[in-house]
């Protein structure tokens, strides 16, 4: 039996809208739709469609000629339309916002105009959604249900092409704030990040336990595996018997603590962990080479750090239970590692692959702890580790985060090895810089790393980096040897896409990064409001991160349209999700979207604030007035470094209530 069917219903779910099957083959099908391939064709008009189901549809009312596409025309605002000025149809529009007007479209459409493509598109959604029923005859239930349905909008939706408008065929994200308003309501790994459904977890777990216990069957003894484990128990037991100052370790080494230890890092456990670790967490932050990865090389303190996260992420509540009685044990190991506390006094030369996988293990202490831990284990991984982890960042040369240039035209001189070595600390400071600028937006907390400092590569493709062989991942290099944008450095793309706009091929270079570097582009600019928001002048300075902010959403639109669903930024493509191949899949970076919209509303906010500010700081006669000037700054979050993000949920809350539920200006975003 599939092991999939036994995990409950709704047990298949699409990474990309999160919709859930039943079946597999219903999975299946639904992928097709985030792709731009429309394999069925009326042999009448030559239409052609995505599903079979609609081209049978189709087929009933067609009377042989071609549906003329339709077109949805932008439409102007009222205040543009009066003045005949050209109208970008945002909400509000530019030219109001310059004039800071109030920015209104009249309700009304005139009679015949098209239905517009995001409302075909819905309509869509809503039909995929009845089809998704496990039920029999559902394609004439489905008829039932839109036969009451006007003729103009079924027409619209029976279109083929949409309004001749192609991204509408390719999913886009809601214009709401649903992912981070659950992400700074939730705790925990599981809860805040994407790690898959219940179902999904149970089903990783049992297929890798079963795997794992006929493996001792075959073979009782782990060999080197077993050597790891015994190392990680050791460090442990010297960390607990020899406690430095002001230790966070509670725990007094006794045989049966030391029993407790040595079973939870058992070799099996260990492997079972990481196996969670691979399938479950490691989308999420992918900074570990897994085709390259071997258990039995890796250093221990990365092991246990991997151990802990995968027991976090497990389905059994015992596993996550055991897990935080070692938190702290493997904060102080991972701490103390000789890799991790070497003073290097040239940052010049490049890092040995024992000193990146230290840095990436306290980056994942830093991870459970914060996400997982006590409140006192919150603050002093914000306040003072996190600090250390920069701080040998820095260490280790963030220059050195490069690629070796010129890119090689030939196999032959193409050194995987190294270049999975450089991408893995590519990776590795772009998601301390993340983590970096996650404190600055969730808990209002100074940013300590500055973008001027990030000389640096964005990281290869997902494709690229899981790439199974040397070959393989040199022909997705081959791909985008073209791309000069790839070669640029963090720091100055950034500065870049705050000066002035953007043209198409710039677009088009950019959306190709990927989803990653792209939220790696958006986060950087919430560091930079945060800075704007300590200053003085904000409608001055406010203009260039508006300009970086309308330049990131035309290359997120390009990436959406020309290369969501490719094989280079989606490994995965429509591949059934399984135990074996769900560490291919891409994690929250996917919602750079909502980090997007979220900065643009902080922006919008500002503006409003530090522009009421400018008229009623002062009186007529130029005497200060009464108002409180602390709550007329531009700071929408009055506390700083604050461990819960409570006022970060209720700030994107109102924010959802008071502007994103406007429809028009849903329709401004969605285009």
């Amino acid at each position: 039996m599939d092991p999939g069917r036994e995990a409950g219903p709704s047990s298949f779910q699409c990474l990309q809208c999160q919709r859930s099957y039943k079946r597999p083959e219903h999975l299946q099908r639904h992928l097709i739709t985030h792709s731009c391939e429309r394999p069925h064709q009326c042999v009448l008009c030559k239409s052609t469609f995505q599903r079979s189901d609609v081209l049978r549809r189709h087929e009933k009312i067609c009377d042989g000629t071609r549906q003329k596409a339709g077109s949805f025309t932008k439409r102007a605002c009222d205040q543009c339309t009066k003045s005949k000025r050209a109208c970008n149809s945002t909400r509000p529009c530019s030219a109001c916002g310059k004039k800071m007007a109030a920015c209104t479209y009249s309700a009304g459409r005139h009679k015949g105009q098209q239905i517009p493509a995001w409302r075909a598109a819905e309509t869509r959604d809503i039909l995929e959604h009845f089809t998704s029923f496990d039920i029999p005859n559902y394609e004439d239930l489905l008829l039932d249900h839109f036969a009451a349905v006007s003729s103009e909008m079924l027409d619209s939706f029976l279109q083929p092409n949409f309004g001749g408008n192609k991204s509408c065929l390719v999913p886009k994200y809601a214009p709401s704030l649903k992912f981070l308003e659950g992400f700074t309501s939730n705790t925990g790994l599981v809860r805040s990040f994407d790690c898959g459904t219940e179902s999904y977890r149970i089903m990783v777990y049992s297929h890798f336990n079963n795997e794992i216990e006929k493996e001792n069957c075959r073979q009782p003894t782990y060999g080197t595996l077993s050597l790891k484990s015994n190392e990680i128990v050791s460090l442990i037991k010297e960390v607990v018997q020899v406690k430095s100052r002001n230790s966070a370790v509670s725990l007094v080494w006794s045989m049966v603590l030391e029993s407790m230890c040595a079973q939870f890092f058992s070799p099996s456990r260990l492997r079972l962990y990481i196996e969670l670790y691979w399938a479950i967490w490691h989308p999420n932050v992918p900074f570990i080479h897994r085709p390259t990865f071997n258990i039995q090389n890796a250093k221990a303190v990365l092991l246990a750090a991997m151990a802990v996260i995968g027991a976090c992420v497990s389905p059994e509540q015992s596993d996550h239970e055991e897990a935080r009685i070692w938190f702290n044990c493997v904060e102080e190991m991972v701490f103390q590692d000789d890799d991790f506390c070497a003073d290097s006094d040239d940052a010049c030369l490049f890092p040995a692959v024992a000193r990146i996988q230290s840095l990436q293990s306290a980056y994942l202490v830093c991870l459970y702890q914060h996400w997982e831990g006590s409140e006192a284990s919150k603050r002093r991984i914000r306040r003072f580790r996190y600090s250390t982890v920069i701080a040998v960042a820095r260490d280790i040369g963030i220059t050195n985060a490069r690629h070796v240039t010129p890119q090689v035209e030939r196999f032959t001189e193409f050194c995987w090895e190294d270049f999975i070595v450089r991408e893995q600390l590519i990776r590795t400071l772009l998601w301390v810089f993340l983590l970096d600028t996650a404190f600055v937006i969730f808990h209002n907390f100074p940013p300590r790393m500055a973008i001027k400092e990030m000389k640096m590569n964005f990281a290869c493709s997902e494709g690229c980096f899981q790439a199974m062989s040397a070959e393989s991942c040199f022909q997705y290099l081959a791909t985008s040897n073209g791309n000069e944008a790839a070669k640029q450095l963090l720091s100055s793309l950034t500065e870049r896409i705050c000066k002035g706009s953007t043209g198409v091929e710039l677009q088009t270079r950019l959306a190709d990064l990927g989803p990653l570097n792209l939220f790696v582009l958006t986060s950087a600019l919430h560091s930079i409001i945060f800075q704007i928001q300590q200053s003085f002048g904000h409608n001055i300075q406010l203009a260039p991160i508006e300009q970086a902010l309308e330049n990131w959403h035309g290359i997120w639109q390009v990436y959406q349209h020309s290369f969501a669903s490719t094989e280079k930024h989606s490994p995965l493509g429509v591949s059934i999700i399984a135990p074996y191949n769900m560490w291919k899949r891409i994690g929250f970076s996917r919602y750079a979207a909502e980090y997007w919209l979220l900065a643009k509303l902080i922006t919008e906010r500002i503006s409003v604030v530090s522009h009421w500010q400018t008229n009623t700081a002062f009186t007529m006669e130029g005497e200060a007035s009464d108002i409180d000037h602390d709550d007329a700054t531009g700071t929408l979050l009055p506390n700083f470094d604050q461990s819960s993000m409570k006022q970060v949920n209720d700030l994107i809350v109102d924010l959802q209530k008071t502007t994103i539920h406007d429809p028009d200006y849903q329709n401004g975003y969605c285009r």
